[in-house]
């Protein structure tokens, strides 16, 4: 593998590690952390380890092949230099000069030996001692001729074969950033590992998956994780059978949607769906799209629900003009009703909630929650919080069951209650959620220290008159106390409360100055004889 090679393979496996660390890391802070996050980063920091060993590899070899080149290139400038120093001091090879004959070595002195080159050594020429013999002089001596270099044991290799070994100074370490995002990445990866092990411990009772399904959906405010029990989107423009049983007249399904009317005087149609199995513990929601319609002044719709031996509560949805004074009222409005209560009776007022705005003859998003632990029943249009009312925990049973139904009754005919994409879901843990909220309720608020604490209503069935349930609802819409309390005086009417009744007021966000006014509504009465 060449360098260029190695380095981008090193570098994609390196991007490739970090962003898989990256990703697992924000992840294992998730709900699904455990089957994904954590894989991630095990897979992630080997490539990233691996990513960068490959760069540093590259990056070697890379200067090593630098290094060569630069090596041969250098031994080619050494041979070429010392080729020519050689022509430049070797002399002229020529016939030396024949020497004179014998008759003419008396007539002329002989001529001066050539000076030697200055390249060339000459030794010093001996000085006479009186100790030594003397010596017969010699002729002199013909210059030496530089000599070609000894030829070695060893070829000459050639720049081609010349190895190079590679300095120790250019086997560099991995950068320091990249160690450093090791380390970074070993410590986040360790401290998501007993992250995780404490969670997995606490999670034994009810599973890894669900604990941490639940924690994240904690951790964001949402709900608990819930399953759907029951649906239909009427789609098939055909009553299913296997969900619903029709009567009267007239239940049609068409147009994608299911049509409740009343077609035929005092036999208007009415639609029940099938026992749905709960659970006795988690919170229940109900959703759809609705559209209302009354064909006169007397129209009284319902969406009951039956679960459990709990008496039906149900929305009422009312356009009643008619009143006698004694057993009808005047209605206007949607309305939560307990005990299978109507709002028009006069006394079954007790059972009904305060009036919420109603929507005719446009669709709306409806939801509505009831918990079996609270008996709290809230009611939304467009996503948008209308009532609370307390219907009744549902009380203990085997197998629990539920069932919806939906009718338009009303005087006369034309009546109709339009729905589609219904579906029912059920929370699963709400059991394991009540005891932490059962002991956030025993909080006591800063005008009761030193007092004994109370457990908050909100964990037992607790039902509110409506004149009651009206200063709660005009509290949760956050009014002000002097609104609420000029109401109260204006009603003219006397609030009976008993302990019991202060203390729900008080944990669904009443002030202690209304409940002050309420209690001041009972000195009239107590003066009568």
């Amino acid at each position: 593998m060449t360098s260029s090679s190695k380095f981008t393979l090193g570098i994609m496996l390196l991007i490739s590690g970090w962003l898989l660390v990256f990703l697992g890391i924000i992840l294992s802070f998730t709900g699904i952390g455990a089957c994904l996050g954590i894989p991630m980063i095990v897979v992630g920091m080997p490539l990233w380890i691996i990513g960068a060993i490959l760069m540093w590899q590259g990056k070697v070899k890379r200067a090593e092949e630098a290094i060569a080149a630069g090596v041969r290139q250098g031994i080619q400038q050494a041979q070429a230099t010392i080729s020519g120093q050689q022509a430049a001091v070797r002399p002229p090879m020529s016939t030396p000069p024949s020497p004179p004959p014998a008759s003419e070595h008396a007539k002329a002195p002989l001529p001066p030996p050539p000076p030697p080159p200055k390249a060339l050594f000459v030794p010093p020429s001996p000085q006479p001692s009186t100790n030594e013999p003397a010596k017969v002089s010699l002729p002199p001596a013909t210059p030496a001729q530089p000599q070609p270099p000894a030829p070695t044991s060893e070829p000459v290799k050639s720049p081609q074969s010349v190895s190079t070994p590679v300095p120790l100074t250019s086997q560099k370490p991995i950068s320091k950033i990249v160690w450093i995002g090791i380390v970074a990445v070993a410590v986040i990866a360790l401290g998501a590992f007993a992250w995780y092990s404490y969670n997995s411990s606490k999670a034994s009772k009810r599973g890894i998956s669900n604990h941490l399904t639940d924690w994240s959906r904690q951790s964001k405010g949402v709900a608990q994780e819930a399953s759907v029990i029951f649906a239909d989107n009427f789609n098939d423009n055909s009553i299913d059978l296997s969900k619903w049983k029709a009567s009267g007249n007239t239940v049609t399904e068409a147009n994608q949607m299911m049509q409740v009317l009343t077609a035929v005087t005092d036999a208007g149609g009415s639609l029940t769906s099938v026992a749905i199995p709960v659970n006795s513990t988690g919170k229940v929601t109900i959703t759809r799209r609705v559209r209302l319609h009354y064909g006169n002044s007397y129209f009284m719709g319902q969406f009951g629900i039956t679960i459990g031996t709990l008496p039906m509560f149900s929305i009422r949805y009312a356009n009643m003009d008619y009143a006698d004074g004694s057993t009808y009222m005047r209605r206007i409005g949607f309305f939560i009703a307990r005990n299978n209560a109507r709002p028009d009776l006069i006394a079954n007022q007790a059972d009904v909630s305060a009036a919420i705005t109603p929507l005719w003859d446009t669709w709306f998003n409806e939801r509505i929650t009831y918990s079996p632990i609270t008996g709290i029943m809230e009611y939304f249009i467009n996503n948008v919080s209308q009532l609370t009312f307390n219907v009744g925990t549902m009380p203990q049973t085997t197998s629990p069951t539920m069932s919806l139904n939906f009718n338009a009754w009303g005087w006369y005919t034309g009546h109709s209650l339009l729905f589609s994409d219904l579906q029912v879901t059920q929370e699963k843990n709400e059991a394991e959620n009540k005891s932490s909220s059962e002991e956030s309720t025993h909080i006591l608020d800063s005008s009761t220290v030193g007092q004994r604490a109370v457990p908050s209503p909100a964990t037992s069935s607790h039902i509110l008159s409506p004149d009651l349930q009206a200063v709660v609802t005009l509290s949760q819409k956050h009014l002000n106390d002097e609104i609420i309390t000029a109401y109260i005086k204006s009603s003219g009417k006397s609030y009976k409360l008993k302990s019991e009744d202060i203390i729900y007021l008080s944990h669904q966000g009443v002030s202690q100055g209304v409940i002050s006014a309420l209690l001041q509504t009972e000195t009239p009465a107590k003066q009568n004889p």
